[in-house]
Parts: C-alpha cells; sequence; structure tokens
C-alpha cells in the first residue's frame, strides 16, 4: 500500500498525447482475436525484469517503451538512451515529454542498448539534474551498431472487436498463448498505454485505481502485463516506471470504467512481424496466424 499524503508522494511522468495516425496498423485487421470466453480471469504475460524509477524526470516513455523490449531480450535495456533517440526523432531535446508512437519508432528504427553500456553521469539521477544532457543525443557516446541487436520489427495500435478494456486483455492474452506455445521470449508482447494521470490514483490503496471521476492529472506512460480478479471483477494491472513505493510495490489495477474512459488515446504493442508484410496483408485483408506467420515473412524477403 501507498505510504504518505498525496502532497507528499511526487513522481515523473512525460507522455504526451499520441495524435491520430490512420498509418497505423491496427491488431484487428490481420490477429484474429480470441472470444471473452477464452480469456482467464487472471493472467500475467510477463513480470518485469524489475520495477525502475524514473525519479521526478519526463522519460515515462522510454522506460514504458524498453520494458515491452526487455522482457523480449532477457536483459535490463537503457531507457535513458532510448530517450535520447526518442528525441532525436523529435528534432527537439528540450521539448518536454514524448508520445507513445515515437518511442516505439525508435525501438523499430534503432534497436536499443544494454544498461551496462550506459556511462554513469548518462544515468538519471534527479540530484544531479542530468535531464537535458540525457536527452541530446551528441553527449552520447557512439552505440547505434550495439543497439541494432535489439530492433523491433513493428508496433500496432490495439483496435480489435471489443470496448478498449476488452482489446487489451485479449491482446496481452494472445500474447500469453503464443508464448506458451513455444516459451520463445520474442513472443511475450506487453502492451503500452498512456493516460493523464490522477494525483489520487497514485495513491490509491494496494494500487486499485478508484471507479470515480477525477479532474486533473498529468501525462504519464505505463504498460500492462496481465489481469487480476479482485473481489470477482476483472483488472488489468500496469506496472510504472516509479519504484515500487507506491501501488501494491509498483503495480495498479485498472477496472473496466478506468480504462474505457481515461485511455481515449489508446494503446499499442510490439509484434514480430516486418512493416512490408503487415502493410500487405492488411491491404489483401488477409489474416494471419503465428503457426505460419514465420514461412509468410520468408516467403515476402525472397520477393523484396
Amino acid at each position: 500500500m501507498s505510504k504518505g499524503t498525496l502532497k507528499e508522494i511526487k513522481i515523473g511522468g512525460g507522455w504526451t498525447p499520441d495524435v491520430e495516425d490512420e498509418r497505423d496498423f491496427q491488431l484487428g485487421a490481420i490477429y484474429k482475436f480470441p472470444t471473452l470466453d477464452e480469456i482467464p480471469p487472471e493472467f500475467i504475460v510477463s513480470p518485469l525484469l524489475k520495477i525502475k524509477d524514473q525519479g521526478q524526470s519526463d522519460l515515462c516513455t522510454a522506460f514504458a517503451s524498453t520494458y515491452a523490449s526487455e522482457i523480449q531480450e532477457g536483459i535490463e535495456l537503457s531507457p535513458e538512451w532510448q530517450f535520447a533517440k526518442i528525441k532525436e526523432l523529435m528534432g527537439n531535446p528540450a521539448e518536454w515529454g514524448a508520445d507513445i508512437r515515437t518511442a516505439l519508432k525508435s525501438l523499430c528504427k534503432f534497436g536499443s542498448v544494454p544498461t551496462t553500456e550506459v556511462p554513469e553521469e548518462l544515468k538519471y539521477n534527479d540530484e544531479l539534474s542530468n535531464r537535458d544532457r540525457i536527452a541530446d543525443i551528441n553527449n552520447w557516446p557512439k552505440l547505434e551498431e550495439k543497439a541494432i541487436k535489439f530492433k523491433k520489427n513493428s508496433f500496432f495500435k490495439i483496435v480489435g472487436p471489443y470496448d478498449l478494456f476488452d482489446n487489451i486483455r485479449a491482446s496481452l492474452w494472445m500474447s500469453k498463448k503464443e508464448f506458451d506455445k513455444v516459451k520463445n521470449a520474442s513472443l511475450l508482447k506487453l502492451v503500452i498505454t498512456g493516460a493523464m494521470w490522477k494525483h489520487a490514483w497514485t495513491i490509491a490503496k494496494n494500487g486499485i485505481i478508484p471507479k470515480q471521476e477525477f479532474s486533473g492529472g498529468f501525462g504519464h506512460a505505463f504498460v500492462f502485463v496481465g489481469t487480476k480478479l479482485i473481489d470477482n471483477e476483472i483488472y488489468l494491472e500496469a506496472r510504472l516506471s516509479n519504484s515500487d513505493a507506491i501501488g501494491d510495490n509498483g503495480k495498479f489495477y485498472f477496472p473496466k470504467e478506468v480504462i474505457n474512459n481515461y485511455l481515449k488515446w489508446g494503446a499499442y504493442t510490439l509484434r514480430d512481424i516486418e512493416p512490408e508484410v503487415a502493410g500487405y496483408l492488411i491491404k489483401k485483408e488477409w489474416g494471419v496466424s503465428m503457426s505460419w506467420l514465420a514461412k509468410l515473412i520468408l516467403f515476402f524477403k525472397n520477393l523484396l
């Protein structure tokens, strides 16, 4: 349970709402969603390697996106370097925060680097006030070659046959099923999202987000890792990048009403399918199943 009063607890954010982009791949366009009856009330796709702490910085999209990558890689990745590459794409290191789409583009375009490659002075620290130094890629050693091996193929916006709450848990369950078949970590896929984080959520008892409406708040990105059954009600389980001192040891539980009312800018997930292949399948209105996806990708690679 969180300790302290509303005024005592301050956490960092940094998420800015994504602008609608019709070029986004929609998950339901080629992936078949499970029926709601198929989805168990409680499961975890994968725990994080550890819950990190962004301090009072605006690096949350970098933390959330590297969370989604490092569970696949089995190695802790640097949100600081990711933030610098996100800012390189944005073109203005001084600009506050970032949107999720740009963060995921950085994973696909550049990859990521392990935290072990990062100089200590470029690891975020509130006391050092080194945010601006981190954000400028010109202050970094050349790590691009080390990042390539961690590049991702593509990302999809979670759009499907249900409301957002059920589309998210269906997406998570698809990932869980895929992984359980072959135990390949690359199939572990979290959901990355953002919301106007309410101050009352930070001190929610046992991390259970209340259903009542709250005004105000600040932009914050985070990930969903699965679902949890609480008092016979299904909640989406979120992990933040604000240490394990808040919520339920860093975990928060979102009810359907809050997801559908407050996550109006949507949610995203990584997918192991190349953009050219995804675009072709969507254009042809073909579905895809993981059982023959690898063969299909190889086939189109040979054609291109």
